[in-house]
Parts: structure tokens; C-alpha cells; sequence
């Protein structure tokens, strides 16, 4: 995996990373933090965010990007 770049990283700590998505939150809680969600290229650059002030649909939204086939509604009630 490459090296994030961008200018999201004056305002953004990187909270989770998979090969092409990264899931960021905000340095600065005012009056909380928010998140976004952004593919990574080849070259390590951040594209196509999505801001989130709901850290579970950050997450579920970093889950579908990373992993087209999980969903939130496939659980297993075995």
C-alpha cells in the first residue's frame, strides 16, 4: 500500500485503511468530530469523499466501499 497524500491530513487522523478506501476522522472536535470516507488511488491520493457526523455510518459506509459484497443486512443467525 502506498503512503496517503493529500492536504486532508492537516485536519483528518486516518482511522482505518484498506488497499482502495480509507475511513478519516476529524482532528478537532467542534462541537464533535466528524468522518469521511474517501477512495485511494494508485498513487495514494484520497478521492470521492463522503463527510459523516455518525461514526456507525462512517463505519458501514468504509465497510460497503472496502467490501462490496458485505452489507449490514447479511447477518447470520446461526
Amino acid at each position: 500500500m502506498n503512503e496517503l497524500k493529500g492536504n486532508f491530513k492537516a485536519t483528518y487522523d486516518v482511522v482505518k485503511r484498506a488497499e482502495r478506501c480509507v475511513l478519516l476522522r476529524s482532528k478537532a472536535a467542534n462541537p464533535s468530530h466528524t468522518y469521511a470516507v474517501g477512495d485511494v488511488d494508485s498513487n495514494g491520493l484520497v478521492f470521492g469523499l463522503v463527510l459523516k457526523t455518525d461514526p456507525d455510518a462512517a463505519v458501514r459506509e468504509f465497510c460497503t466501499r472496502s467490501f462490496p459484497s458485505w452489507s449490514p443486512w447479511n447477518t447470520s443467525r446461526a
